[in-house]
């Protein structure tokens, strides 16, 4: 890295250590301001502790936060991930971004496990097979949108990768249309990539941004199955409708 771009590093580490007794607040808004400083097309990439890399563009104003030495990504979720590591299993990232979660599920230090993607943004799509084109053996990614229908045509709305969602009510989104995409069902989806939810178990990350119970409609086939979710979303009750149901009308058992 050059002389600037270390400088820039060194500032949103700053801007990290100095929002820290405030919970953070205002961290993405700060690194969105010191990313635009950057050069538009430059990328960062920054070594993972399971071994591989990450890349994202420079000026992103969510994962600058990895390069605080202070602070780690959705520990929780890691460590299903690890815990699991043992296991052999299919991860199926629905929403998968730039592909984080999939990159360390890939890696041997979680395991190696056989993984299947789903992001609809085209912009975070083409991070997302950067990312993991080092695994392309063990790896099928799929530019789609889950839904509870498949093959119909829909709309992003939002202007920020990470918040944007079908539903322009979705508190990440907004009116503004920033992509489109065909939509399928998880059920479909498993059937497009092969996958056999009773022969291998499945572990599905579901992050749709507040269209997860429609997700779950397009899943009753998969649900029947050896599967299990991590949600990521909460409600102001704690827990969300979708993990309500998963739990109370499912069946399923509840880990938070």
């Amino acid at each position: 890295a050059n002389a600037r771009a270390k400088a820039l590093v060194m500032l949103m580490r700053l801007a990290e250590r100095a929002t820290a007794p405030f919970g953070h607040i205002g961290i993405s808004r700060l690194h969105g301001a010191i990313g635009r400083l950057f050069p538009g097309d430059s990328i960062t990439e920054i070594g993972l502790r399971s071994g591989g890399t990450f890349s994202y563009p420079s000026g992103d104003y969510y994962w600058n936060r990895l390069l605080s030495k202070n602070w780690d990504y959705e520990e929780d979720i890691q460590a299903i991930l690890l815990a699991l590591k043992d296991q052999r299993y299919t991860f199926l990232d629905v929403g998968a971004n730039f592909g984080f979660f999939s990159c360390l599920a890939a890696s041997p230090a979680f395991g190696s496990q056989k993984i299947v993607t789903v992001e609809p943004l085209r912009f975070a799509f083409s991070f997302l097979e950067r990312n993991l084109s080092a695994y392309k053996g063990q790896c099928e990614n799929f530019r789609l949108a889950i839904d509870e229908v498949s093959g119909t045509t829909v709309a992003l709305h939002g202007a920020r990768h990470a918040g944007m969602s079908l539903s322009e009510k979705w508190y990440g989104a907004n009116a503004s249309v920033s992509d489109e995409v065909l939509t399928t069902t998880i059920d479909d989806l498993m059937q497009a990539a092969r996958m056999d939810q009773y022969s291998q178990p499945v572990l599905i990350k579901l992050e749709v941004e507040g269209i997860e119970m429609r997700a779950l409609r397009g899943a009753r086939k998969t649900i029947e199955g050896d599967v299990a979710f991590i949600v990521e979303e909460i409600d102001a009750t704690g827990v969300s409708e979708c993990a309500r149901h998963l739990h109370k009308d499912l069946g399923f058992t509840m880990f938070y």
